[in-house]
């Protein structure tokens, strides 16, 4: 948020806009300021807004954006579908259906096949559909379960080595034109023989931010250059601040090789001038690490890492004793709750992008428990929000063994909820699947609860932008 703000070039209008006087700030641009400014300043202005839950808010600062045109034509293309999609929010169908029209009369003779693709989904999601034409725009691949580690907190199975085949592989290539998203995960994806290819594949999409989940410690420089090149955000996973406790948590794996992996990205970054490569740090908080959240941010700006994202150990996929979200005692969560305040402090003070993607403690659990400034407050609903969750229109992950789910959070009674399988089935059969078709009705009619995790639809587990629509 700081590094958009301080793109505005008035001074006055800066200080104001970090000081969170988005009001102030606007009246004080001036009739010769650059469109870009007060785009940049209503953006900003915008997230602010969507944070704290106000989602009108949002909307008229965002029309605000577009009415600048001072945007690209993708940047343009993402706000307006944006305006869709709160409107949608909003339980205002019909303005949500008006700003659909108007997106499809923007872009009307466009060749794009991604962009057609992107309208055509938003489309189907405004209009309720559950069987859609539309293909996935987000995928995540999970290549192996082999790893070249091992976590201790891991129970990837890996005793049936396992790796996606060739032919859910060329389906996967097929899709990349119409992806915005594209996930390489493992096991560790990078000791996979073909990953080369598929990332030089999916590079020619310009759309495409592709991103790979990895330990880092096989990066050396020819894998910095070729990620680099294509475009791919790295995400490496650190759950420990220092060598002690990641190597601890990490078995079998080097500080000293991470260092190093993380100091190559860092060069080919600087020597291909590619600074919109992120290098984002993935923290799994847990029982064993939640005392070192703050010490992370330290780390992470060290090491010219750009985004520091926390997640939560998922019971079913990972060690129940880890577990200190629907186990934590008050105890736990209390200083967890003055772990992520810390870190958020921190990584505002040093520009470091902080994702907070932590549930929050459960009603009554804490006396004055507030959440973090990033997410508006939990409340407990008798009803669910329309559209509380986008991802049986929008994702498509292929998981270790070939099981297909909609998001990773589709796990009942220590089982992931499949709605099909890539080897008995093509991607798109299962992406019309009559498991998905259901996973979406319920969604429409809100009677997802008993088939969504409990969990998931407490309020713990905030409606994160990333799950719905990239800002602009």
């Amino acid at each position: 948020m700081q590094q958009l703000l301080r793109a505005i070039e008035a001074d006055p209008v800066r200080e104001l806009a970090l000081a969170g006087r988005f009001a102030e700030a606007e009246a004080r641009l001036s009739p010769q300021a650059k469109p870009q400014d007060a785009a940049r300043l209503n953006e900003a202005w915008a997230r602010t807004l969507y944070e704290a839950g106000d989602l009108a808010g949002t909307a008229a600062r965002v029309q605000r954006c577009v009415e600048t045109k001072a945007l690209s034509e993708e940047k343009e293309f993402r706000a307006r579908v944006l305006l869709a999609h709160l409107f949608r929010r909003l339980g205002r169908k019909d303005e949500a259906l008006s700003r659909q029209e108007e997106l499809e009369k923007r872009f009307k003779d466009t060749k794009d096949v991604y962009l057609r693709n992107q309208i055509l989904n938003e489309r189907e999601i405004t209009e309720g559909r559950t069987e859609i034409k539309s293909f996935p725009n987000r995928l995540t691949v999970r290549l192996t379960n082999q790893c070249n580690i091992r976590c201790s907190m891991c129970v990837m199975p890996d005793d049936k080595p396992w790796s996606v085949s060739a032919k859910t592989i060329s389906e996967v290539k097929a899709l990349t034109p119409y992806l915005s998203d594209l996930q390489w995960q493992g096991g560790e994806p990078l000791i996979v023989a073909g990953l080369p290819e598929l990332i030089e594949s999916g590079g020619r999409n310009p759309h495409l931010s592709q991103n790979i989940i990895t330990n880092g410690l096989l990066i050396d420089r020819r894998w910095a250059e070729l990620l680099v090149r294509n475009r791919v955000h790295v995400r490496i996973s650190i759950d420990g601040a220092d060598k002690e406790m990641f190597e601890k948590i990490r078995c079998g794996g080097s500080w000293e090789k991470l260092i190093a992996g993380i100091s190559y990205f860092n060069e080919e970054r600087v020597r291909q001038n590619q600074p919109y490569v992120r290098l984002e740090l993935h923290m799994l908080v847990m029982r064993s690490n939640y005392k070192q959240v703050a010490a992370m941010v330290d780390f992470a700006h060290q090491q010219r890492f750009d985004i520091l994202d926390l997640s939560h150990i998922v019971i079913g996929a990972n060690p129940v004793e880890e577990d200190i979200f629907e186990r934590g005692t008050k105890e736990t969560w209390t200083e967890l709750q003055r772990q992520r305040a810390l870190a958020a402090q921190k990584a505002a003070s040093c520009g470091l992008r902080f994702g907070d993607n932590l549930p929050f403690p459960p009603a009554g659990m804490l006396d004055e428990a507030k959440k973090p400034s990033q997410a508006p407050a939990a409340k407990a609903e008798p009803e669910l929000p329309p559209y509380h969750c986008l991802s049986p229109w929008k994702l498509l992950i292929i998981r270790e063994g070939g099981g297909l789910v909609p998001n990773w959070h589709c796990i009942r009674d220590g089982r992931h909820m499949d709605i099909g399988h890539c080897e008995k089935q093509s991607l798109m059969e299962a992406w019309n699947s009559p498991t998905m078709q259901e996973f979406r009705k319920r969604i429409l009619d809100r009677t997802q609860r008993g088939k969504c995790t409990d969990f998931c639809l407490s309020g713990a587990l905030v409606d994160h932008w990333r799950d719905h629509i990239e800002w602009i």
